[in-house]
């Protein structure tokens, strides 16, 4: 397996990933990851490894601002789900550049607040996507919010979550969004994964998707939470290369 630090800068914000290619030289499908909220780029390298293990690429980042290891420089109160859109969108263009990918086999993987950036992403780009994968898709944020901050006034400045702090912009960036609008019209293939015990976003929210999506595969994982055990993540792995393989052709 080769891997190298990736940079890229757009709209004067600098992305910091890595990129994973098998040794042999070629151009391979390649799995674009997006982590969730204050996750960052080495949350799926484990995934990443075993894809490369079977012929499949992989890029992973940390969105900027979007994490409190972060090292674009971008302010969390600045970030919202559509500058997250925006790096996916971003680093989506640098992968079709690059020799070692096919521009032609590239896959969208998203976790949780990760999984909504990359449904919005999808809504933009889905003639240059293979697929996507959706992995505890937090797309009940947006009607989350806006149950806690029902008015405008509301809204704070500033707001502290799980020790991050957002900013105005996070929130009004969701005010009036709703996800499932755009889906339907997302006619890629899509798979998503869930564990039926999850306490932050409730497998319920993946079987409305897999409802409203075109075409989408909906796989629950008995007993599994917002963060899968080893066994959930080792069958994960091996699902995600398996719909890869399937798409890729």
């Amino acid at each position: 397996m080769r891997t190298a630090p990736i940079t890229v800068t757009h709209q004067g914000r600098t992305i910091h990933g890595q990129s994973f290619l098998p040794d042999a030289p070629g151009k391979y499908s390649v799995v674009l990851f997006s982590h969730g909220f204050n996750g960052c780029m080495t949350d799926f390298d484990a995934s990443a490894a075993c894809l490369c293990r079977q012929g499949i690429a992989a890029v992973s980042f940390t969105f900027c601002g979007g994490s409190t290891r972060d090292k674009s420089g971008f302010p969390t109160t600045k970030m919202s789900v559509l500058t997250e859109r925006d790096d996916l969108l971003a680093m989506l263009q640098w992968v079709r550049q690059q020799p070692g990918f096919d521009p032609e086999r590239v896959f969208l993987f998203g976790g949780s607040m990760g999984g909504l950036v990359s449904v919005l992403a999808a809504e933009v780009c889905q003639r240059e996507l293979r697929g996507l994968m959706l992995l505890f898709p937090a797309l009940n944020i947006p009607e989350d919010w806006c149950r806690r901050f029902p008015r405008e006034e509301d809204i704070p400045d500033v707001y502290t979550f799980w020790d991050f702090t957002l900013g105005r912009a996070f929130f009004q960036a969701i005010r009036h969004m709703d996800p499932f609008a755009c889906i339907p019209g997302i006619d890629l293939p899509v798979m998503l994964l869930h564990g039926d015990a999850d306490p932050i976003v409730p497998v319920s929210i993946s079987r409305r998707a897999a409802d409203a999506f075109p075409r989408a595969e909906l796989t629950i994982f008995p007993g599994e939470g917002h963060g899968f055990t080893a066994e959930g993540s080792q069958e994960t792995d091996r699902l995600i290369a398996g719909f890869v393989r399937r798409h890729a052709e």
